[in-house]
């Protein structure tokens, strides 16, 4: 196992609570402490997801203040998509809600197979950028961006590889100013995402790409700018783990069949670093 780099002589590289600790035990070397890991949860790659109906699915915060005044932003997420979804433009991940102030900014599937589209409603006018990814398989997705001017593009990884951004539409006028989030749909239900979600973590900073990498590798682990972290457990799992209690509501959820593949899961691990 190698250790992650960082500042730290000790680095938590992930942490699940789900009603569940695990004492790690501690002891000396010298003047070196090792840390070791006790678990009982599931290993590499037990992992669930949450299932969106594409109609009247959702996972929402309505008040909550996602990016916290930043203009900088990450979305991470893994997405199964079974289709376009409803309207051809099924969300994975809508800040802002409910969009009717126009001030939405959405990483959603394009209305064609194999596509994803990252969207920020400037108001004068929409950006828009396609992403290629797979449907019906599962694809880790990390999209950065930097909102402050029009002329700014997201950079996007798919399955820890840099993915190709292609303009569809430029953006005009004042940059959005989101209110709440809506995972799998919008407020209006009209928009949901079809097939699975999970480990949705949006941070409010623009992630280097081996920090987007961790992030989907092993969810929570990046804690720089991390605002919002949603395991998505299973249906009822709606909690946010970032420690900024920005918990969802949920709307007609199911618990997928099956999970991201090869990520940690349901432990605590520590590294020497």
């Amino acid at each position: 196992m190698k250790p992650i780099p960082g500042n730290h002589a000790f680095r938590q590289l992930y942490e699940w609570s789900m009603a569940r600790t695990w004492p790690p035990l501690s002891f000396a070397v010298g003047a070196m402490i090792v840390v070791l890991a006790c678990f009982t949860g599931p290993s590499l790659a037990a992992t669930s997801s949450i299932e969106f109906n594409g109609s009247t699915s959702k996972l929402e915060n309505t008040a909550a203040n996602v990016l916290d005044g930043s203009d900088t932003m990450t979305i991470v997420a893994w997405i199964y998509a079974t289709g376009t979804g409803e309207g051809s433009f099924g969300r994975v991940v809508q800040l802002d809600h409910d969009d009717t102030s126009g001030a939405a900014i959405s990483l959603r599937h394009a209305n064609v197979v194999n596509q994803l589209q990252f969207q920020t409603r400037h108001s004068s006018g929409q950006g828009v950028w396609s992403i290629a990814a797979t449907d019906n398989q599962w694809n880790a997705v990390a999209v950065a961006y930097d909102k402050s001017s029009t002329s700014n593009h997201p950079t996007a990884r798919v399955n820890f590889a840099a993915a190709t951004v292609t303009l569809l539409a430029t953006p005009a006028g004042t940059k959005p100013t989101p209110t709440g989030y809506c995972i799998g749909n919008r407020n209006q239900q009209d928009l949901t995402w079809s097939g699975r979600i999970a480990c949705v973590q949006v941070f409010n900073t623009v992630l280097t790409d081996a920090q987007m990498d961790q992030a989907a590798r092993i969810p929570g682990s990046v804690k720089s700018g991390l605002r919002l972290y949603l395991p998505m457990q299973g249906a009822s799992d709606v909690n946010d783990r970032s420690g900024n209690g920005l918990n969802g509501t949920a709307t007609s959820l199911s618990t997928g069949t099956d999970g991201p593949p090869n990520i940690w899961a349901n432990s605590h691990y520590y590294f020497l670093q």
